[in-house]
């Protein structure tokens, strides 16, 4: 299972230690600011 992150916010620095703290590095992903979302949605089978 993968989970992947588009955006930027105040708080992604600190969702990123605890990610990382917690050895899930490898199952999420942090892509930070996309305009190009409408080719990232299919990658998914959720989004919210």
């Amino acid at each position: 299972m993968k989970l992947i992150l588009a955006g930027d916010g105040s708080r992604r620095s600190a969702l990123e230690e605890m990610v990382s703290e917690k050895g899930l590095s490898d199952h999420v992903y942090f892509l930070g600011y996309r305009e190009d979302l409408d080719r990232i949605y299919p990658l998914g089978t959720s989004y919210y």
